[in-house]
């Protein structure tokens, strides 16, 4: 995975963040946020590479680079099983029902991240995958939430079902008002695709629908916001915070 531009590489120095070298290339040599980024690295024992510009172009056609990239350690996902059978170390789950956007599915990692969540599991297929610019949204938080990636989420939502995990849901035409809603541990918290919501195959796993009320002109969330609403208050239910 990269990092791309000079303010994001010192702000991934800053969190240390696992960066595993950083390339620039010569032509930003003068830049006072090189030196900046040379010392935290000395400091980190991670090594700084200087490329020319046309080899730097050549290496990296991505867009807005600011002639700097720094390369990450991969991920290490969380097997599934794992949640599955420590369910008193897993007791805030979230799970993703195919967010599409990178930039959700990144501001949502680090909304779990302040909201202690103990994991996030996300589809393999039509679903964001992990990237750059899901690791820009996170703010670096994709490494300091274990990230969980099954093949079907209706199906994983039964087996947590059965672990003992209490799943709830969020639609705007729920009958049960957030404000209302009783919280057991541990629990689930299914968050729907930007258009479409919970899709009807998930929906039937779910044992609580809820409604975040609107008072304004509009009646919906954006689902990263929606998250960092409904999280909150969990949160506050079960006194985990």
């Amino acid at each position: 995975m990269l990092i791309k531009g000079k303010h994001a590489i010192l702000e991934a120095l800053r969190q240390k963040q696992p960066i595993l070298t950083i390339i620039l290339s010569s032509q930003s040599d003068s830049d006072k946020r090189v030196a900046d980024i040379e010392a935290l690295a000395t400091r980190r024992g991670i090594p700084v590479e200087y490329i020319r510009p046309d080899q730097f172009k050549h290496r990296f056609k991505e867009e807005n680079t600011q002639h700097a990239v720094a390369r990450l350690r991969s991920i290490d996902l969380l097997p599934f099983k794992t949640i599955i059978d420590n369910a008193d170390h897993y007791q805030r789950v979230v799970v993703l029902d195919h967010i599409e956007d990178p930039f959700n599915f990144g501001a949502i990692i680090r909304t779990c991240a302040t909201q202690g969540v103990d994991a996030i599991v996300y589809p393999k297929n039509r679903n964001a995958t992990l990237s750059s610019g899901v690791h820009k949204a996170s703010s670096g938080a994709l490494y300091h939430v274990p990230l969980s990636c099954v093949s079907n989420i209706s199906q994983s939502l039964m087996q947590l079902s059965k672990a003992g995990f209490w799943i709830y849901g969020s639609d705007s035409h729920a009958a049960t008002k957030l404000a209302d809603i009783s919280v057991q541990t541990p629990f689930v918290l299914v968050m729907g695709n930007e258009h479409k919501g919970v899709s009807q195959s998930v929906r039937k796993q779910l044992h609580d629908v809820v409604k975040v009320e609107m008072c304004g002109k509009l009646d919906s969330l954006n689902v990263s916001v929606a998250a960092g609403i409904l999280l909150y208050t969990f949160n506050r239910k079960v006194d985990a915070c």
